[in-house]
């Protein structure tokens, strides 16, 4: 994406202009030039995010769940970085590619985290309140040794009304990011504090904050094919 410099261009401005001096201008004009740099990596804070919301087309939404998924699976170790994924049951065939992750596995090895129907939904949801639960009790030192958890969740609907939300608000703390993927806005979460909407005929956003709706950055990103994926 374009983002501004963290050390921009500084130059004294004069009171007159000395019409002879072809340099004049140049700090003024290099200054312009270099206060966007483009096509520079966007980063999304997810480790220290309690939630964020991303909005678009369904096929844009998977496409953004694979790219974040892989970029977290492929920089962290996975008793580092833990991946839960949250879709509907006719969706597995779709999430095959994350099941090569370590990152998807618990660390006690006996659980996948992946969520999809009623009795996979009754073992993570456990799992999830409990681990969460468990770490409202720690204190800071000890939760900053455990695994981070980033949960997508694709389909919203399994996790809405369970007791868990109610550690939305302070996820961040606990070492949980949550992802929520919708189609429209007024569907996602209002634990969000940032939104990402996908346009509908590119691969291109825009990051907007949720408190005072200032849009931080717009960004583009790659089209991921499954075989790649996978």
């Amino acid at each position: 994406g374009v983002v501004k410099t963290n050390n921009p261009v500084k130059y004294n401005t004069h009171d007159y202009v000395d019409t002879d001096d072809f340099l004049m201008d140049y700090p003024k004009s290099i200054k312009y030039k270099y206060e966007y740099i483009q096509d520079m990596p966007v980063i999304l804070d997810l480790k220290n995010a309690n939630a964020i919301g991303f909005v678009g087309p369904r096929t844009k939404l998977y496409q953004m769940v694979k790219n974040i998924a892989l970029s977290v699976a492929i920089e962290h170790f996975y008793k580092d970085v833990q991946l839960v994924i949250i879709m509907n049951d006719d969706e597995k065939k779709l999430f095959d590619w994350a099941r090569w992750f370590h990152n998807t596995t618990a660390p006690n090895g006996y659980i996948r985290n992946f969520m999809y129907d009623d009795d996979s939904s009754k073992i993570m949801l456990e799992y999830l309140y409990a681990e969460l639960s468990h770490r409202d009790e720690l204190k800071k030192e000890e939760i900053e040794e455990l695994p981070h958890f980033v949960v997508f969740a694709y389909r919203s609907e399994r996790i809405t009304s369970h007791p868990l939300k109610k550690y939305y608000d302070k996820a961040s703390e606990l070492g949980f990011t949550f992802l929520f993927f919708e189609e429209y806005e007024e569907l996602v979460n209002d634990c969000v504090t940032k939104l990402v909407f996908l346009e509908d005929d590119c691969n291109e956003g825009i990051i907007r904050n949720v408190e005072d709706g200032e849009i931080t950055q717009k960004f583009e990103y790659e089209h991921i094919p499954g075989d790649i994926a996978a």
